[in-house]
Formats: structure tokens, C-alpha cells, sequence
């Protein structure tokens, strides 16, 4: 059964956030820290031109923490494959059959985008 509440982490892993790398983190995290255990449930993508799905939707607060804070696969950072990883994050809550609310937040330089949708 998927939980009542599906949100989308997309964080933005490409050179121009190196330096800020660790905020947009800690900044997942606290999303993560503010999600009602058992109510909902999160994924967590990172992309600079390729998107990867870190961790698939769990209710699991405690394994978020690990993949938001797992090194990034790709070596050079190079690129910006944003509305990519948005697509791919808004396919994913979609399919979340149960969910009354399906919520996407990209964490990237500047601040963060934070939109939902309520079913």
C-alpha cells in the first residue's frame, strides 16, 4: 500500500552547486526530517546532465538520509539535465496510486522549487 502522501527529492548535482553541495543536502534532510513517518513517502533523484534514482519511494525516513547524503555517480558534473529529472519525478509520484498528494522538490543553487498536487 503506498502511503497517502508522495513526494518527489530532486536535488541538483551539477558543477555550479559544488560549492553548495553540503547545504543542498542538509536542506533535503530537513524536508525528509519534517515528512509524518507512516504518512508519507519519499524517492530521492540526483542529476547534472544524467538523472539518477538514488532511492525509490520508501516510507523508510531513516534510508532517505543515507541516499541524499551517497556521493554522486557521475565524476564530472557537467550539465544541467533539470526538467529531465523534474519529468522523471513527476512520472514517478503519478504512478503513486494512493497518493492524495503528490509533492516535488528541487533543491538547487538559489533555494528550492517546491510545488504539489493534490488528487
Amino acid at each position: 500500500m503506498h502511503a497517502p502522501i508522495s513526494a518527489g527529492l530532486v536535488l541538483d548535482y551539477s558543477s555550479s552547486t559544488i560549492p553548495i553541495t553540503s547545504q543542498l543536502e542538509a536542506a533535503a534532510k530537513s524536508f525528509v526530517d519534517e515528512l509524518k513517518t507512516g504518512v508519507a513517502e519519499a524517492e530521492v533523484i540526483k542529476f547534472d546532465k544524467y538523472v539518477f534514482a538514488i532511492q525509490g519511494f520508501t516510507t523508510d525516513k531513516p534510508a532517505l538520509i543515507p541516499a541524499i547524503e551517497s556521493p554522486f555517480p557521475h565524476a564530472d558534473r557537467y550539465g544541467t539535465s533539470l526538467y529531465d529529472a523534474i519529468l522523471q519525478s513527476i512520472g514517478d509520484t503519478s504512478k503513486r496510486a494512493n497518493a492524495k498528494l503528490s509533492v516535488i522538490a528541487v533543491f538547487r543553487r538559489g533555494g528550492y522549487v517546491f510545488d504539489c498536487d493534490a488528487r
